[in-house]
């Protein structure tokens, strides 16, 4: 039975393969080659367009420790099922906390709200949030992975 560690890299591996053939298809783009952006525009194909939703997370009330750890749970559950592409405080440059922001995957603003709706926070009150879509196009994930003993690092 392979480990969930050694299958996480085995399938970290596999995407950043799978990027590396995609842009070689693709070939090297220049920015200043790239059409227009905005309404009636033409889509820009060799862009990423992977669809993910976001939301704003506003504390209304100050949750319990047991209601916190309810919250960071099924945080993990959504990550744990490929749900949650990321989550975390967003804090001003002082460090003071503002807001949470969660990244999720769905097909549709209702997929999205469902998922939002689960959250513990919301459910008991104590956060309300807004709802919106993200069109991820560009970025770059640094993975490192040591083969010998499946230990995977992000940069």
């Amino acid at each position: 039975m392979i480990s969930q560690t050694r299958t996480f890299a085995l399938m970290a591996a596999a995407f950043v393969m799978g990027g590396a053939v995609v842009a070689s298809i693709l070939g090297a783009r220049s920015y200043a080659a790239m059409p227009a952006v905005g309404p009636g525009a033409p889509k820009m194909h060799f862009l990423m367009q992977k669809p993910l939703w976001f939301y704003i997370t506003t504390t209304i009330k100050t949750p319990t420790p047991e209601q916190m750890t309810a919250h960071l749970n099924h945080q993990v559950d959504l990550e744990k099922k490929g749900i949650m592409f990321a989550a975390g405080p967003v804090t001003d440059v002082n460090g003071k906390a503002e807001y949470g922001l969660v990244v999720v995957r769905a097909q549709s603003a209702e997929e999205a709200k469902q998922i939002a709706d689960t959250d513990p926070m919301h459910i008991n009150g104590l956060r309300t949030y807004t709802l919106h879509q993200w069109d991820l196009h560009e970025g770059h994930i640094d993975l490192g992975i040591d083969f010998h003993d499946s230990h995977v690092t992000a940069k």
